[in-house]
Protein backbone atom coordinates (compact mmCIF):
# COMPACT_ATOMS: atom_id res chain seq x y z
CA UNK A 1 0.00 0.00 0.00
CA UNK A 2 2.80 2.44 0.93
CA UNK A 3 4.54 1.96 -2.40
CA UNK A 4 1.39 3.23 -4.21
CA UNK A 5 0.96 6.37 -2.10
CA UNK A 6 4.04 8.23 -3.33
CA UNK A 7 3.46 7.60 -7.07
CA UNK A 8 -0.21 8.51 -6.71
CA UNK A 9 0.67 11.67 -4.78
CA UNK A 10 3.24 12.65 -7.43
CA UNK A 11 0.73 12.04 -10.24
CA UNK A 12 -1.93 14.09 -8.44
CA UNK A 13 0.48 16.99 -7.86
CA UNK A 14 1.57 17.01 -11.51
CA UNK A 15 -2.07 17.21 -12.59
CA UNK A 16 -2.79 20.07 -10.19
CA UNK A 17 0.43 21.85 -11.14
CA UNK A 18 -0.62 21.92 -14.79
CA UNK A 19 -3.92 23.58 -13.92
CA UNK A 20 -2.23 26.59 -12.36
CA UNK A 21 -0.60 27.75 -15.60
CA UNK A 22 -2.15 30.88 -17.11
CA UNK A 23 -3.51 30.44 -20.63
CA UNK A 24 -1.27 31.56 -23.46
CA UNK A 25 -2.76 34.73 -24.99
CA UNK A 26 -3.68 34.60 -28.65
CA UNK A 27 -1.91 37.52 -30.30
CA UNK A 28 -3.72 37.03 -33.59
CA UNK A 29 -6.11 39.89 -34.38
CA UNK A 30 -9.78 39.11 -34.80
CA UNK A 31 -10.62 39.28 -38.49
CA UNK A 32 -14.12 40.13 -39.63
CA UNK A 33 -15.37 39.26 -43.11
CA UNK A 34 -17.26 41.98 -44.93
CA UNK A 35 -16.73 44.93 -47.27
CA UNK A 36 -14.00 47.30 -46.16
CA UNK A 37 -12.78 50.22 -48.27
CA UNK A 38 -9.55 52.07 -47.60
CA UNK A 39 -6.93 54.15 -49.37
CA UNK A 40 -3.30 55.06 -48.60
CA UNK A 41 -2.78 58.02 -46.24
CA UNK A 42 -0.96 59.91 -49.01
CA UNK A 43 -4.03 59.74 -51.25
CA UNK A 44 -5.22 57.57 -54.09
CA UNK A 45 -8.31 55.57 -54.83
CA UNK A 46 -10.25 53.50 -52.34
CA UNK A 47 -9.59 49.76 -52.55
CA UNK A 48 -11.95 46.99 -51.42
CA UNK A 49 -10.81 44.46 -48.81
CA UNK A 50 -12.78 41.35 -47.90
CA UNK A 51 -11.31 40.92 -44.40
CA UNK A 52 -10.75 43.62 -41.77
CA UNK A 53 -7.24 42.26 -41.15
CA UNK A 54 -6.30 42.88 -44.80
CA UNK A 55 -6.70 46.67 -44.48
CA UNK A 56 -3.19 48.15 -44.06
CA UNK A 57 -2.57 49.71 -40.63
CA UNK A 58 -1.64 53.09 -42.08
CA UNK A 59 -4.64 53.25 -44.44
CA UNK A 60 -7.56 55.68 -44.21
CA UNK A 61 -11.05 54.16 -44.26
CA UNK A 62 -13.31 55.35 -47.08
CA UNK A 63 -17.00 56.11 -46.53
CA UNK A 64 -20.06 57.60 -48.20
CA UNK A 65 -20.64 57.74 -51.93
CA UNK A 66 -22.61 55.00 -53.65
CA UNK A 67 -20.64 52.00 -52.41
CA UNK A 68 -18.52 52.80 -49.39
CA UNK A 69 -21.07 52.80 -46.57
CA UNK A 70 -20.56 54.30 -43.14
CA UNK A 71 -17.75 54.56 -40.62
CA UNK A 72 -17.19 52.65 -37.39
CA UNK A 73 -19.20 54.06 -34.47
CA UNK A 74 -16.27 56.05 -33.05
CA UNK A 75 -15.61 57.91 -36.35
CA UNK A 76 -17.58 60.16 -38.69
CA UNK A 77 -17.53 60.48 -42.48
CA UNK A 78 -15.77 63.69 -43.54
CA UNK A 79 -14.81 65.22 -46.89
CA UNK A 80 -11.55 63.81 -48.28
CA UNK A 81 -9.27 66.84 -48.75
CA UNK A 82 -7.06 64.93 -51.21
CA UNK A 83 -9.71 64.22 -53.86
CA UNK A 84 -11.18 66.53 -56.50
CA UNK A 85 -14.82 66.35 -55.38
CA UNK A 86 -16.70 67.53 -52.31
CA UNK A 87 -18.65 65.04 -50.18
CA UNK A 88 -22.37 65.58 -50.43
CA UNK A 89 -22.18 67.24 -53.87
CA UNK A 90 -22.41 64.04 -55.90
CA UNK A 91 -23.45 60.54 -54.96
CA UNK A 92 -20.21 58.96 -56.19
CA UNK A 93 -17.84 61.15 -54.14
CA UNK A 94 -16.36 59.21 -51.21
CA UNK A 95 -15.26 60.69 -47.92
CA UNK A 96 -12.87 59.42 -45.26
CA UNK A 97 -13.52 58.26 -41.70
CA UNK A 98 -12.06 60.57 -39.07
Amino acid sequence: MKRFVLPCLWAWMSVLGGCGQPPVPDDEPICVEGRFFARPVAGGSCQRYQWSCDVPEDAVLCCGGLAFGGCPASLSCEDDPLDACESGQTSDCPGICQ
